[in-house]
């Protein structure tokens, strides 16, 4: 193996879940001894804060030791309940379960309180790992590693924490390569068949998602597509393997900015070309992810997007709708890459635009009414 990996060995560690409150998450391992490598990096900073974990709990009760994992078990880090950031956050630490001469009880992770779904005390007593997680691990040949997730604080034996092989506006580190290409390897066998029947031009939308954020004008673009013969999918109707076989064997996908494409974090170098759609107009974490694994570029420059607020409101949400100022070269540029054929509709496109606003929905009748206002307002100086 290319050196570099790091595994830290820990004994008799104390974990804690996460508590996350924007822009820190607070927990994980005991911060007396945290490494390093335990650490969750986004580009240059961190967006962790450990903490001390007393050994006892249960102050008002009597106190009473912690609980304790026995075996030795590898650190997977924060588990986000969420597709997109599964595939970004919670997976660059596995590797080590292909380690060389390393075997292990099973892996841990840290639930997180303060994410989707999960925002009380009960709701962290009741959360539980995501299908995804065991779909991976299947496809992977890691399923017969237990996986347990730490809902409160816990001691455990023996803690081996592997340094991330990447994170979030990083570069994939050299070591790393290795491991991803041996992913791939074994999904191009087990997926051999979903591969060679994907489809070569894919376009992966999210209307169906528009409200948690989306590119007005998407339902045109994917109608004049479907008409062009292009093979329109629902990411979410299908399963992990069919998905991955799409990835890996499209000649090209045009994809609205979104988790769609996040399951490419488990690859190494892919021919495919994705071409994406996006939603707000800074978009170096996607760029940056899919672009050191595959050919990738933005059909819409920044400077040509306006983000109207989410349907709460608030202007600084990812579920902010993205407008295209000026969407006929972005119609051209899918045009030349052949995913639609024909000419642009202007007045067919406003109509999908105020539709699919209507169709993320709004919280109040005045959300709703300053969108369109917004949304009408746009138009109006491109007119101009």
């Amino acid at each position: 193996m290319t050196a570099g990996p790091s595994i830290v060995p820990l004994r008799d560690v104390a974990v804690t879940p996460f508590v996350y409150k924007r822009p820190l998450f607070r927990g994980g391992i005991d911060a007396a001894v945290a490494p390093a490598e335990s650490r969750m990096k986004r580009g240059a900073t961190l967006r962790d804060e450990p903490q001390d974990i007393p050994r006892k709990s249960g102050w008002l009760q009597g106190s009473k030791d912690l609980p304790r994992l026995k075996g030795r078990h590898v650190f997977g880090g924060p588990m986000w309940n969420h597709f997109g950031h599964f595939f970004v956050d919670c997976i660059h630490r596995l590797w080590a379960l292909k380690a060389a001469g390393r075997t292990y009880d099973g892996i841990v992770f840290l639930a997180v309180q303060g994410l989707q779904d999960v925002r009380t005390n009960a709701d962290l007593a009741e959360a539980k790992l995501p299908s995804f997680l065991t779909d991976l691990m299947q496809l992977l040949d890691m399923g017969d590693v237990p996986v347990t997730l730490i809902r409160e604080a816990t001691v455990i034996d023996r803690l081996d924490v592997p340094e991330p092989g990447t994170a979030p506006r990083n570069p994939i580190e050299p070591f790393y390569r290795e491991y991803l290409q041996g992913y791939q390897d074994v999904l191009a066998d087990k997926l051999a068949l979903h591969i060679a029947r994907a489809p070569s031009r894919i376009y992966m939308g999210r209307r169906h998602l528009l409200k948690k954020g989306g590119v007005l004008g998407c339902s045109y673009f994917e109608a004049k597509m479907k008409a062009a013969g292009v093979f329109c999918s629902t990411p979410e109707a299908m399963s992990l393997a069919v998905q991955l076989g799409h990835l890996m064997g499209a000649e090209k996908i045009v994809f609205d900015e979104g988790s769609a494409a996040h399951p490419t974090q488990i690859l190494s170098q892919l021919d495919t070309e994705f071409l994406m759609l996006p939603r707000r107009a800074n978009n170096a974490i996607y760029g940056q992810a899919i672009s050191q694994r595959a050919p990738f570029k933005l059909l819409c420059p920044g400077d040509n997007i306006e983000v109207l607020p989410d349907r709460f409101g608030s202007t600084s949400s990812p579920g902010g709708m993205g407008v295209y100022v000026n969407p006929v070269p972005v119609y051209q540029r899918l045009k030349q890459h052949g995913f639609v054929t024909g000419p642009f509709d202007m007045d067919a496109f406003r109509a999908a635009e105020e539709a699919d606003l209507a169709a993320s929905g709004a919280r109040t009748p005045e959300i709703a009414a300053t969108r369109l206002a917004a949304l009408h307002s746009i138009r109006a100086q491109q007119i101009a």
